[in-house]
């Protein structure tokens, strides 16, 4: 299967996945598929990934997607829509992955590069206006979230 998806709601997913998030369970706030394409991924159904800074498959239902473009509001420095903020950030993060968009990656190939190029300085050249500590927290936890899921897989493979 293949999916749409912005880079950082696919890291979101293996960061949650390491904090004992799983199965990730429906936002009755937003009403966004988070939970449904993580789950996905995390189940092992999801082979292929196609990245985006638009609307991608998570956005799609939520009651803050109005035509493709994200109308939540956000208040972090000069951002004041939540579709800005996600823009920059997944535009870096394409940018220091060296990924291209709506070009189709293979999933564990795009994992196993993820988890060589991944560092505390890269998520806190993304993630700029989070603090030192989130910062921290976020790149341990995205970081072995992936390994984890790696590592799962791979175990699966060897009892079949």
């Amino acid at each position: 299967m293949t999916i749409i998806i912005k880079p950082h709601h696919l890291l979101d997913v293996f960061k949650l996945y390491n904090r004992g998030v799983y199965p990730l369970t429906p936002d009755l706030n937003y009403e966004h598929d988070f939970y449904l394409i993580g789950n996905l991924i995390l189940d092992g159904k999801v082979d292929m990934v196609s990245l985006t800074i638009h609307s991608d498959d998570i956005c799609k239902p939520c009651k803050h997607n109005k035509t493709g473009i994200c109308m939540d509001s956000l208040e972090i420095d000069s951002f004041d829509k939540k579709e800005e903020y996600n823009r920059f950030i997944d535009k870096n993060l394409l940018q220091q992955f060296q990924l291209e968009e709506d070009l189709s990656y293979d999933l564990d190939k795009l994992l196993n590069l993820m988890t060589r190029k991944l560092s505390l300085e890269l998520i806190s050249e993304v993630w700029c206006y989070n603090s030192k500590e989130d910062n921290e927290l976020r790149f341990v936890n995205t970081l072995n979230g992936i390994e984890k899921y790696i590592q799962s897989k791979t175990k699966d493979c060897r009892s079949e």
